[in-house]
């Protein structure tokens, strides 16, 4: 990768493996689920393990190391290294065995191939995929939206009318569930966008621009080259890819990729059950910035630790894949939220 356009050179990359939920209970019944827990249906539980053991795209390579960087891959170091730095999840229940079912086609797909492992496919898929299932992040701000008095309710219903029945049927002083406008649901994943921004992105790019700068390699376009790729698995629902997608990437080039939106929904972006979208974040920062060795602090980038918004302002978002489900038997179900 070369330095952008704007002149500015390319200083950390996190790959976001973004997965909505596989088919659930509720999606099945045609009912809003929102926040509340729906387990998978039988076909749910087959397709996330489809994910896992079919998608090429999931077939990782061992990290890149910066040039320099005392870091030798061999045959038997192969075995140590692992799909994913990091895996997150929604903490409702059918997001959460999504994530788990995945890393579980990820480990039959590894004792699979174990007799037939080529140059290429260097065993990121290994036997500590287990070690991952142990260590899932679980956020809840990565959760469905609350659709209030809607919450497992048929898809038309009226919410005006749920509002009134959900008044008659409790106290004068008890106030109706939450509805989330996509503005809220914005905000919370704003947020946990922004700590893995600060806590995996600047961090881990500070560091390797020092260990570049103590090897001398501070030309822009080595250092954009070099720098190593997190990978990052997160499973979580239609409404927070939404606005992941649209806020981050924008209609536009969305609908260049190919991206299909319902008319009878608000012109909302459509994303099946267990499509696997990639998303690639880029920190930026001023050429001069990069070369310079002044990596003390994070705010070196020109970001204010305690804004969203100018941390999010720093990245550049790249869509590398779009709803993929060739790993699916059949066509992947539009279902909605």
């Amino acid at each position: 990768m070369t330095a952008p356009e704007d002149g500015k050179t390319v200083v950390g990359r996190l790959r976001l493996y973004l997965v909505r939920h596989g088919e659930s209970e509720a999606n099945k019944r045609g009912v809003f689920a929102g926040q509340l827990d729906s387990p998978l249906t039988k076909r749910g539980v087959n397709d996330a393990k489809s994910l896992g053991e079919r998608s090429q795209l999931l077939i990782l390579q061992p990290p890149a190391q910066p040039q320099g960087v005392a870091t030798v891959v061999n045959n038997q170091e192969d075995e140590n290294f692992i799909p994913f730095d990091l895996v997150f999840s929604s903490d409702l229940e059918r997001a959460h065995d999504t994530c788990k079912l995945i890393l579980e086609g990820l480990q039959t797909r590894k004792r699979n191939d174990a007799n037939n492992r080529t140059e290429n496919d260097t065993g990121r898929t290994t036997k500590n995929i287990s070690s991952l299932r142990e260590k899932i992040n679980i956020d809840k701000r990565l959760r469905e939206r609350s659709y209030g008095t809607l919450q497992g309710m048929p898809w038309n219903s009226d919410r005006t009318v749920t509002d009134k029945l959900w008044r008659d049927t409790h106290q004068k002083d008890d106030l109706p569930p939450t509805y989330e406008s996509d503005d809220d649901i914005w905000d919370r994943v704003k947020s946990f966008l922004r700590n893995l921004v600060v806590d995996e992105l600047m961090t881990a790019s500070t560091k390797t621009k020092q260990q570049l700068n103590r090897n001398e390699l501070v030309q822009t376009q080595t250092l954009s080259s070099e720098i190593p790729t997190k990978h990052i698995l997160i499973t979580s629902h239609a409404g927070v890819l939404r606005q992941m997608l649209t806020r981050l990437v924008g209609v536009d080039k969305l609908e260049n990729l190919g991206a299909k939106f319902d008319a009878k929904r608000k012109n909302r972006l459509i994303i099946p059950n267990v499509s696997l979208t990639i998303l690639e974040l880029s920190l930026r920062c001023e050429q001069q910035d990069a070369c310079s060795g002044k990596y003390e602090t994070q705010n070196s980038f020109g970001v204010s630790k305690g804004d969203d918004n100018d941390v999010l302002e720093g990245i550049q978002a790249d869509v590398i894949t779009y709803a993929n489900t060739d790993h699916l038997e059949s066509e992947g179900r539009i279902h909605d939220d």
